[in-house]
């Protein structure tokens, strides 16, 4: 199916301008990043970028996003579909060669729903990957940290990639940096 604009949060159905840079990052920075790592994908969206990681030799990569209704121009004509669905559908085209890929609901900074999400993933991710997450506005900002606070396992890496799109962007590296120690690079 295709995205249109009859209606519907349509951010999860297309691919945005950073998830192609940082797949490319992320071709260069394989072995350190993804080699046989468990990797989470937050904000998937499409799951471009966490297929791609599959492919590079991340172990295991679950891709996720917060589930939401779209009108879809499918072949029967326009059909309500769920942004989650559609990612799991993606997922499933792309489990072929021995990817391990999964789709799952995540909706940031709700800590009961990611408790319930750290059960089925013990141990949490090695890499965490998260691409074009900061147009949201910045209240967005503290529950996305506090998701890959909780996620990502101890020695972990977060992986990000952001266009400017508002401004307000490098907040969310202010928040970042009260929660984790990390180096920033620019890959332009």
């Amino acid at each position: 199916p295709r995205a249109d604009a009859a209606g519907g949060d349509l951010t999860g159905l297309r691919v945005w301008e950073a998830a192609p840079h940082l797949v490319r990052y992320l071709d260069h920075h394989r072995e350190r990043l993804l080699h046989g790592r468990r990797v989470l994908e937050l904000g998937s969206g499409t799951g471009a970028v966490g297929i791609a990681a599959a492919a590079l030799g991340a172990a295991h990569v679950v891709l996720s996003d917060a589930d939401s209704e779209a009108m879809l121009a499918t072949e029967s004509g326009w059909q309500a579909g769920s942004t989650l669905a559609q990612l799991r559908a993606n997922v499933a085209l792309n489990c072929m060669g021995g990817r391990s890929l999964s789709g799952a609901e995540l909706r940031w900074g709700e800590r009961s729903h990611i408790e319930t999400r750290r059960c089925g993933w013990p141990g949490g991710f090695q890499a965490i990957l998260a691409s074009d997450l900061l147009y949201y506005p910045p209240a967005t900002y503290t529950p996305l940290a506090e998701t890959m606070q909780a996620l990502v396992s101890p020695g972990g890496s977060l992986v990000i990639s952001y266009k400017v799109r508002h401004g307000d962007e490098p907040r969310f590296v202010d928040v970042l940096c009260q929660r984790f120690s990390f180096v920033v690079v620019d890959a332009t």
